[in-house]
């Protein structure tokens, strides 16, 4: 599992000005030239579990004189420590010690990775340093901002646990709105009305990656991988009217469409509390065939809410209440749902959660075969055949007294759409039950 986070940002191109963002610390230089090989989307911080694919790419301006060469470098911290004696005739020693910890850099280029792409395969924790890559060409070299893979095992639980997944909508919109800002410093008349607007000096996105427009914990949106035939109306984010900071710094500028938290004109970030906020999520069930099932959603918000259920993406027109019920469940009502919550505010979509639909075993008599092999077969319920790619979830458990049980191995078959038990060893039993389970 892996996921992409942005922590730095730049340089970003704007006009003929190359500013470089440190978020959240601006620096500027001018006197771009048209031909230099400039960075416009720099390689980002992963975390990664172990075991996992690591991927870092740099963007180039399309303009840049060719042939380009790429050589990407590991680059490991370290720091200096110096003690010095700062003199200060008021103090009654005549002075103080300070001391200077300085950070470094030792620099190692990577042999063969010469490309606008690294790849890191089945990544463990001693890979963690920082990653550069250096792109020259005619008029001069660039560098990169570094990146660094975090690899942990609790990145798994990060992508899918709530709070991690607010955390990284909120990252998000700060830096849309820092830079909004930047641009609006440099064309102030321009009022920004969507994300299409937001373009550097050669045209490209100031975002850089694409996944900046995508809130971690959005299920109906997936960031592509770059800009090609991209859509700026269909992202996790969207910009709202707002007046111009001077008047009102704590307007909303720009809004998520899943959690409803919205970036302010002065760069704060505030949940919208009139939109609908889900709290908690959807908990995933197993049902028998024929019997109930309940999926409840929890929102808050200013009322009246609204929802509307979706099943593998489709609507469910049996209620807009917050609690689903699913009556004598059937094969078919097993799936994927999830549920839209909307009121005069807005609306947020939660994550989807599973139904499973438990479909019983009806078992035909027994037949008993020569050298003493006894012969069972089953069917589903519902008259589904049992397919051969369903075999390794079924599991024969036999016992002699409906208390100890053991699994019968290798005795399960499908034939015809039937399940087939046999037991080759039943002769030699006195009595003995038998149960089929299925995963």
């Amino acid at each position: 599992m892996l996921r992409t986070h942005r922590r730095r940002r730049g340089p970003i191109w704007i006009g003929t000005q190359w500013t470089t963002s440190w978020f959240p610390e601006l620096t500027t230089q001018d006197g771009y030239h048209a031909g230099w090989p400039a960075v416009i989307a720099h390689p980002l911080d992963e975390e990664a579990t172990p075991g996992s694919t690591v991927r870092f790419e740099v963007k180039i301006t399309a303009n840049a004189l060719q042939p380009l060469s790429f050589q990407w470098r590991r680059e490991h911290l370290y720091f200096v420590t110096n003690v010095s004696f700062i003199t200060d005739t008021n103090l009654s020693d005549g002075g103080f010690y300070r001391t200077n910890r300085e950070a470094r850099f030792t620099v190692a280029e990577l042999p063969g990775e010469t490309s606008a792409v690294y790849v890191m395969q089945n990544v463990t924790t001693n890979v963690y340093d920082y990653y550069s890559v250096a792109i020259s060409n005619a008029l001069g070299v660039a560098l990169s901002q570094r990146a660094r893979p975090l690899v942990l095992s609790v990145v798994a639980t990060r992508a899918t646990n709530d709070y991690w997944l607010g955390l990284g909508c909120e990252n998000n919109l700060r830096q849309i709105r820092l830079l909004a800002g930047i641009r609006g410093a440099f064309y102030p008349d321009q009022a920004i009305t969507n994300f299409s607007q937001m373009l550097n000096y050669d045209r490209s996105p100031m975002f850089e990656w694409p996944v900046l427009l995508y809130c971690p914990a959005d299920k109906a949106r997936t960031a592509p991988a770059d800009w090609n035939n991209f859509d700026f109306s269909n992202t996790s984010y969207e910009i709202l009217p707002h007046p111009s900071i001077e008047e009102d710094p704590v307007a909303p500028f720009c809004q998520c469409k899943v959690h409803h938290y919205y970036a302010a004109m002065d760069g704060s970030v505030r949940y919208a509390t009139n939109s609908p906020l889900l709290v908690g999520l959807l908990e995933d069930q197993t049902a028998t065939f024929g019997s109930d099932a309940v999926i409840r959603a929890n929102a808050l918000g200013l009322p009246p809410l609204t929802y509307t259920w979706y099943k593998d993406g489709l609507p469910v027109l049996t209620t807009t209440n917050r609690t689903l019920t699913l009556t004598n469940v059937v094969r078919g009502d097993a799936g994927m749902y999830s549920v839209v919550v909307s009121n005069s505010a807005g609306s947020v979509q939660s994550s989807s959660t599973t139904l499973t639909v438990r479909i019983p075993q009806r078992l035909a008599n027994p037949q008993f075969l020569s050298q003493g092999v006894l012969l069972l077969s089953s069917a589903y319920a519902d008259g589904w055949p049992v397919s051969t790619g369903e075999l390794a979830g079924f599991e024969v458990q036999v016992s002699p007294n409906l208390v100890d049980w053991t699994t019968l191995a290798n005795s399960l078959s499908v034939s015809n759409g039937l399940l087939i038990l046999q037991d080759h060893t039943s002769a030699n039993q006195a009595v003995r039950f038998y149960r089929i389970t299925q995963q």
